[in-house]
């Protein structure tokens, strides 16, 4: 009777220290997801041909065409990784997720300049969806990211 109620005091005093001892991805993991996502949207998009400086309005759209889908996919990507509890990990996620939301959104504005061939508003549309991103970028590589917001 008193090794039941010893193992039953055990249970109970340990059941908790064994139930709270995930908290979540390390900082080190997250960073690992990240860097994944990161790799493969540098890849995804370095797959895909850039339209020639004297392209017309229909091989750049072409070339959004193919853009938008793997921004997209990053995007749904880092909405769902897992973000570390360490330290700003989960605001930094959704930072990043709202870069990419932004920059979907830039993506638009790019495809209004073009179709209206604007080269003034194409070139303004490019250089705020390229700035956009800097801030982040400059977050990501402090925080301890190798890929994400690399400059290369």
């Amino acid at each position: 009777m008193r090794a039941r109620a010893l193992s039953t005091i055990l249970v109970l005093t340990l059941a908790p220290v064994v139930a709270c001892g995930d908290d979540g991805p390390s900082k080190d993991d997250f960073i690992a997801d990240g860097d994944e996502i990161c790799l493969d949207l540098r890849r995804d998009l370095d797959a895909v041909e850039l339209p020639a400086p004297t392209a017309g309005p229909d091989e750049v759209q072409a070339y959004l065409d193919e853009v938008r889908p793997i921004v997209e996919g990053a995007r749904d990507d880092w909405a769902d990784v897992e973000a570390s509890e360490e330290d700003d990990g989960e605001q930094l996620k959704e930072d990043v997720t709202a870069t990419l939301d932004d920059q979907l959104a830039k993506l638009e504005d790019v495809e209004a300049a073009v179709q209206a061939n604007d080269a003034a508003a194409t070139q303004e549309a490019v250089q705020q969806l390229e700035e956009r991103g800097d801030d982040t970028d400059a977050r990501l590589q402090r925080y301890g990211f190798d890929e994400c917001g690399r400059q290369d």
